[in-house]
């Protein structure tokens, strides 16, 4: 009897310990699968598991930004992953970094007037009547009577440039055609002198007078243009206007030829560019307003309508060696433009209204893609967007997709921030 009574003792304490435990559990089970909720700042609700009593509670706002913990996350945490949604072209460039920079720009995008653009190739020439050439006036020896003379010299009306030099010359020589012009001038005065008296009283017929008189006068000029200048055994050559050395094609210690081509003066007040348009154009040409240019020495882009530039004339036929039409226009030379440079020329036609168009300054390539960095909601976020580009004019560029009206773009220091985005400085998320 004794045994049953202590089996039955042993069963009992056994089945309340079990029921126990199994309390305990469940008690536990409630406070580890404890789930709560808090507001998003924008309107969500993020829902976490804590491993964490019911009583210990904090207020979380899950804008990645301004936390109440108690504690510091050594990773990410899980509202700012819900934010961007692990969105690695979130880049952060703070105000500070944005400061130590020369240029740093933020444009909104608003629509604009854009012109369809056709690219092409083409050269700064000078505008008729604004340059001279120097010829030699006499024969001789050429020497140069500035040692300066370069090209590009800035240069006066009258400035003495060259001296022909009959030293050492037995034939053409400067001084004898002096002499000799001297001299046929001299007896030509003289005979003219004559001819004076005898028509008064009818002695030489009108006709034979008149014929005297012209040979006067040519031996006149004759000797007043070849004495001009001379000075001993030379002849001065000098800048018939003001401006600039544009050529220099005949060298010092050269015999040269009477009339022979020894410089050219410029003075690049007014420019002509003539593009090239391909045949495969041609139907567009007829629309061209205007136009911009890049010049290949300083990458500087001028814009026609900044230089007072006209359309002159779309050409109405090909050349047949290059296949390629003219369009000229005219423009003040304000800037450093050289003349006789290659440059690229940007023609604009018909307009383009509410057209998204950005600096080129904006765009970032990579591997033939195309970025910009747009500004986000928060102060130094900034997002890598690629965007479709479309035509330029040297200098902004047409988007056709990827940025939206209102959109905040960097348009200056863009650079800057795609080096930010590669550097390990700087983080792609936040710290807390």
């Amino acid at each position: 009897m004794k045994a049953l009574l202590y089996v039955l003792m042993c069963a009992s304490i056994f089945y309340l310990s079990a029921c126990g435990k199994k309390g305990s559990t469940t008690e536990n089970n409630k406070i580890e699968t404890t789930e709560h909720s808090h507001n998003h700042e924008h309107g969500e609700e993020c829902t976490h598991e804590h491993n964490e009593p019911e009583e210990h509670s904090h207020e979380d706002e899950c804008d990645g930004h301004d936390h109440n913990h108690d504690h510091e996350h050594s990773v990410v945490s899980e509202s700012q992953a819900h934010e961007h949604g692990d969105n690695e072209n979130i880049i952060m460039f703070t105000s500070e970094q944005a400061r130590n920079l020369i240029e740093f720009e933020i444009e909104t995008i608003k629509p604009q007037t854009f012109y369809q653009i056709l690219k092409t190739s083409g050269q700064v020439l000078s505008a008729p009547g604004d340059e001279s050439q120097i010829v030699a006036t006499t024969s001789g020896i050429l020497e140069i009577a500035n040692l300066n003379l370069v090209e590009g010299l800035s240069v006066n009306s009258g400035q003495q440039l060259f001296r022909i030099s009959g030293k050492n010359l037995s034939e053409n020589n400067p001084l004898t055609r002096v002499s000799e012009a001297k001299s046929v001038y001299e007896n030509a005065k003289t005979e003219y002198e004559r001819a004076l008296e005898l028509i008064k009283d009818n002695i030489i017929s009108q006709r034979d007078f008149q014929q005297i008189k012209l040979s006067y006068d040519q031996a006149k000029l004759n000797y007043e243009t070849i004495s001009a200048g001379m000075s001993g055994n030379s002849k001065a050559i000098t800048s018939p206007m003001k401006g600039f050395v544009k050529s220099i094609v005949a060298q010092p210690g050269q015999y040269v030829e009477t009339g022979q081509l020894l410089a050219t003066v410029t003075q690049s007040k007014r420019l002509v560019l003539r593009a090239d348009v391909s045949q495969r154009y041609l139907s567009q040409a007829k629309y061209v307003q205007t136009a911009s240019f890049t010049t290949p020495y300083d990458n500087k882009t001028y814009e026609l309508s900044d230089l007072n530039g006209r359309l002159m004339s779309v050409g109405r036929s090909t050349d047949n060696n290059t296949f390629y039409t003219p369009v000229s226009f005219e423009f003040d030379n304000k800037g450093n433009i050289i003349e006789g440079s290659f440059v690229e020329v940007y023609l604009k036609s018909q307009l383009v209204t509410d057209a998204i168009v950005v600096p080129i300054s904006a765009l970032i390539e990579e591997q033939g893609h195309f970025f910009v960095f747009v500004q986000c909601v928060h102060e130094g976020e900034y997002e890598k967007k690629e965007v479709r580009i479309g035509a330029s004019d040297g200098i902004n560029h047409q988007i056709l997709g990827g940025l939206n009206v209102g959109e905040k773009v960097v348009t200056k220091g863009a650079f800057a921030v795609k080096l930010a985005s590669m550097s390990g400085e700087v983080p792609h998320g936040h710290q807390h």
